[in-house]
């Protein structure tokens, strides 16, 4: 049983729509045990546009999934609200106007070292947003919380000295399309073991990994960069690194120069170790630390893995199937 004070003097018990009589500016308030989604029809609410600020959450909330999805005027969180510890699948998901949100928004561990499940697309499309915040502090000790499309699409998203600098474990196309993100440090005090598709199509411009990145992991780099065309660097750690597979890892990564692996890398050896056109495209790449280690390694699946990378130096000396 939950209660709604629509604001224009209207409290009802278990309801989940009103229709006021004049325009204007209302502050609804919920009451009670409740799972509440601010869903609209398009054609009669123009696609999410009324709700504009969010000024605090109750103790009774049980599930926060997808709450304020496609609220596409909600531009302001106050300070001080707290979601409880819940799953935060979507639950801002295309809210196209919201810029930032405040410290402690969200609850990942309840302090009890219990970790929330998820948090996939969390900010999903939310294009506005420019800080990353402090979602990510200390998830990089959390090996259960899925960090999927945390940020994917938001397109004006900027890394900060202020953000967590700490990488999640889980995080397949966390910042894909995140075309002003330049720069996010990998592995500092964290493991990571899913890095699928999660720079693709940004802004990143190096990628340092480091030494601690795949402690009792192999990491998995599918199309991890794929189309960085401002990506030029990539440095591994000074340990050797665990790969699982890293297909189409750097594909069309047209600025790429340098690839720093001093320390080798070592593969899974589970049948499942793919490296094809990992580096195809990368035209500019002219660098490669222990190239020929990393040909022998007994990659599964190799094929096209420097296909037009045509300023390694002896690249016409490459055998036909990597190139």
């Amino acid at each position: 049983i939950y209660t709604v004070d629509w604001g224009d003097g209207t409290v009802e018990t278990d309801t989940y729509e009103h229709y006021y009589a004049d325009a204007g500016d209302y502050v609804v308030q919920i009451d009670g045990a409740y799972k509440v989604t601010f869903s609209y029809d398009n054609s009669t609410y123009s696609n999410g546009t009324y709700v504009k600020e969010l000024l605090n959450i109750g103790s009774g909330i049980t599930d926060v999934t997808s709450m304020f999805q496609n609220c596409h005027g909600l531009d302001t969180i106050a300070d001080g609200v707290r979601f409880p510890h819940a799953d935060y699948t979507t639950v801002f998901k295309d809210c196209t106007s919201l810029t930032s949100y405040p410290d402690g928004l969200f609850q990942i561990d309840d302090g009890n070292g219990n970790y929330v499940s998820s948090c996939y697309g969390a900010f999903m499309n939310c294009t506005s947003l420019t800080d990353i915040g402090d979602i990510l502090d200390g998830c990089g000790f959390n090996e259960t919380t899925d960090f999927s499309l945390l940020f994917y699409g938001c397109t004006s998203l900027t890394y900060s000295q202020r953000a967590a600098r700490q990488f999640p474990p889980l995080a397949s196309y966390i910042f894909y399309g995140c075309t002003n993100l330049t720069e996010y440090p990998l592995g500092l005090s964290g493991v990571i073991s899913d890095m699928q598709y999660a720079f693709a199509y940004s802004g990143i411009q190096y990628a340092q990994f480091d030494n601690a990145l795949t402690y009792n992991n192999y990491l998995t780099l599918d199309n991890a960069f794929e189309g960085c065309t401002a990506l030029y660097s990539v440095r591994f750690p000074y340990s050797s690194v665990k790969i699982q597979s890293m297909a189409n890892a750097f594909l069309n990564c047209t600025s790429l120069s340098e690839v720093q692996n001093r320390a080798g890398i070592y593969l899974s050896g589970d049948g499942r170790n793919f490296c094809s056109s990992a580096f195809r495209g990368c035209t500019n790449l002219s660098s490669f630390d222990q190239l020929d280690s990393f040909m022998s390694l007994g990659w599964d699946s190799h094929e096209q893995c420097f296909r037009d990378c045509t300023s390694l130096p002896k690249y016409n000396d490459l055998p036909s199937d990597w190139k």
